[in-house]
């Protein structure tokens, strides 16, 4: 059987066993930590930053320019499994986690913005975590106006402090004031924001900012809103959800939100290659710790316990068996030690290739019947049009319903030539396009004897 070009679709489901990976951080509020300053480390900005990304050291003022190697968190800071050293900063309250074996790729600010939770990125998989600190469009306030990128402490308890001072809502009163930070933990991987010295003289409900963390994908997410003041934050329930900017609610000096991870993470995501119309090999990013990982699969919609589930330590297995042009679901999680599982991630579903089969053999012929084979596929039926040469198809004898890899088409007529194609059902709504043809012809009929030829002279 002919194996065509790789043909899958991917799609991504929002619900809750997706947001597992960040979903599991748990998250806290302390209505009276103390914000300290930081007053070393790299200056970053001016007094007109506006939408600056900094992702690069020898561009210490920024620019429009999405990747680059990235600033060092100062440590190993494990966040969603994959371990970053390197950080993207976006004036608009943002940073985004890099890995500085990429090099100049490090980072990638790729859809971050005004609304960086929520919004979605063409940025690799493992570039698009996200931590938003106050995320708005911001910009300098003046000469006073800084970002400022420190690592402080002694290993292995350093904090990577990354802070915004005297900004201000972009084109707003000069009258703002925001002043906030974002702290990487080493060692307990914890992520704190830690608010300083806030005024507006707005009075509009409608102007609200992102807080939180982003995952992967835009369905993984741990943001925060409230009904009441920011002391009162909850997790959101939407990637959309937000806080407000309002004079009359707003966070006092020395308000920490923190976000711890969960003890084991789950896989990135799932893609499909080597897809055929029976198999199929479903591959994930391996996350740290791990001693194994589980994958259950089955026919779309697939309701978790109802699957196949098997076990591998390998990143990638190939499922056989499968039925051609049936969707089919995939749920993975990871194993980190005897009794610690990752939430399942999925469903990641892929379409088995119907494609068309190879042109069928001759195996024999009669003067009124002709055998054809062609390569069995125990998943599908195979269907039969036949007529005489040169016939159109589709007003041709069809044939349905067959199995196993070989039929004898009888009621032929002899020293006929034929043309015969050979397609594949892959259910009750799937068909492949036709084979390419095989040309076959019947055998003449004998001439009964005896037989006699007189001549007249």
């Amino acid at each position: 059987m002919k194996k065509g070009l790789l043909h899958l679709i991917i799609i991504f489901l929002f619900n809750g066993i997706l947001r597992a990976q960040i979903g599991n951080y748990t998250f806290s509020v302390n209505p009276a930590g103390t914000y300290v300053p930081i007053t070393g480390g790299t200056v970053l900005g001016n007094a007109s930053t506006d939408d600056q990304r900094f992702v690069d050291p020898a561009n210490l003022l920024g620019g429009t320019t999405e990747t680059g190697p990235g600033f060092p968190i100062g440590f190993n800071f494990m966040y969603s499994g994959v371990i970053y050293d390197r950080i993207g900063i976006r004036a608009d309250g943002v940073i985004r986690f890099g890995i500085s074996a990429d090099g100049a790729q490090a980072v990638n600010m790729q859809g971050t913005g005004y609304t960086s939770i929520s919004n979605t990125s063409s940025a690799p998989t493992n570039k698009r975590g996200t931590v938003a600190g106050f995320n708005m469009n911001l910009q300098a306030n003046g000469a006073a106006a800084s970002i400022r990128l420190q690592t402080i402490g002694t290993a292995p308890n350093r904090i990577c402090v990354i802070q915004w001072t005297n900004y201000r809502r972009s084109g707003s009163n000069p009258a703002d004031t925001i002043n906030f930070q974002i702290r990487l933990h080493e060692t307990t991987n914890q992520i704190s924001i830690v608010y300083g010295t806030f005024s507006t003289p707005n009075t509009s409900t409608g102007v609200t900012a992102q807080v939180g963390l982003r995952g992967f994908h835009s369905f993984d997410f741990r943001n925060v809103t409230t009904s009441s003041t920011w002391a009162n934050a909850v997790p959101g329930t939407v990637n959309t959800a937000s806080m407000p900017f309002v004079s009359t609610n707003l966070p006092t000096p020395g308000l920490t939100y923190s976000w711890s991870p969960a003890t084991c993470f789950g896989p990135l995501s799932v893609t499909f290659s080597n897809v055929t119309s029976n198999a199929v090999t479903a591959n994930w990013q391996t996350v740290t710790p791990s001693i194994g990982y589980q994958l259950q699969y089955g026919p779309a919609p697939l309701t978790l316990g109802s699957g196949t589930t098997i076990t591998t330590t390998n990143n990638s297995h190939n499922l056989t068996n499968l039925a051609a042009g049936v969707q089919m679901a995939f749920f993975v999680r990871n194993i980190c030690a005897p009794g610690d599982t990752s939430g399942w991630l999925g469903p990641f579903t892929v379409t088995p290739n119907c494609n068309a089969p190879s042109a069928p053999s001759l195996l024999s012929n009669d003067t009124n019947q002709i055998t054809i084979g062609w390569t069995p596929n125990t998943n599908a039926t195979f269907e039969i049009e036949y007529g005489p040469t040169g016939f159109t198809p589709g007003t041709g004898t069809l044939i349905t319903g067959l199995t196993g890899s070989q039929h004898t088409i009888t009621g032929l007529t002899p020293g006929t030539n034929y043309h015969i194609y050979l397609r594949i059902r892959c259910n009750a709504t799937t068909v492949s396009a036709w084979s390419g043809v095989l040309s076959a012809s019947t055998l003449c009929s004998p001439i009964p004897t005896p037989f006699a030829e007189t001549f007249t002279t």
